[in-house]
């Protein structure tokens, strides 16, 4: 099965300073947040892997650098003809008891809150607007393809439609 690719893209966080979260916001019930440091520590050179149930959305974005940096897509990988790996825009994790993980990708930036599921090594993004949670999240250690992409279990899709694009066609038996 083919899933379309798509460019990670997080729901834009309204009237909040950037990389701390509004007080009203909170990590759901069993999740512990993530700041600091080890927000850091998990994200620094890592591959973020993510789906969203609304629209069979998944992403693979890494994250070079350390605290910040260049967001890659990986896609389809570096070698592929159609649909490389490539450069989408930038990073920054926060290194405060408040700090968020924000995306920007040209003039929009995204902002979320990460929350460890239990013990687990699954995660959920709090959208810091409110819109959205995901769960189910993973990190990848290194640069690359996602070994399993997580199930969805979000309702997302408030991106903008730049974001939205479809990276890899669907099979055409797929409805649009």
């Amino acid at each position: 099965m083919h899933h379309a690719i798509r460019t990670l893209a997080l729901v834009a966080a309204t009237g909040l300073v950037a990389g701390h979260a509004s007080a009203q916001i909170a990590c759901p019930g069993g999740t512990t947040r993530i700041t600091g440091a080890a927000l850091q520590a998990l994200i620094n050179g890592n591959t973020v892997c993510a789906a969203s149930s609304s629209n069979a959305d998944t992403w693979q974005e890494f994250h070079q650098g350390a605290g910040s940096g260049t967001l890659i897509d990986w896609k389809q990988g570096p070698g592929h003809a159609t649909d490389p790996t490539s450069n989408v825009g930038t990073w920054v994790a926060g290194n405060d008891t408040n700090a968020l993980l924000t995306h920007s990708y040209g003039t929009s930036a995204y902002s979320w809150m990460v929350c460890r599921q239990g013990t687990s090594s699954n995660f959920a993004l709090v959208s810091t607007s409110g819109a959205a949670t995901i769960t189910g999240v993973t990190v990848k250690a290194g640069q690359g393809a996602c070994a399993t992409l997580p199930t969805a279990t979000s309702v997302f899709d408030t991106r903008p439609t730049t974001i939205k694009k479809v990276l890899v066609p669907a099979p055409a038996t797929r409805a649009p």
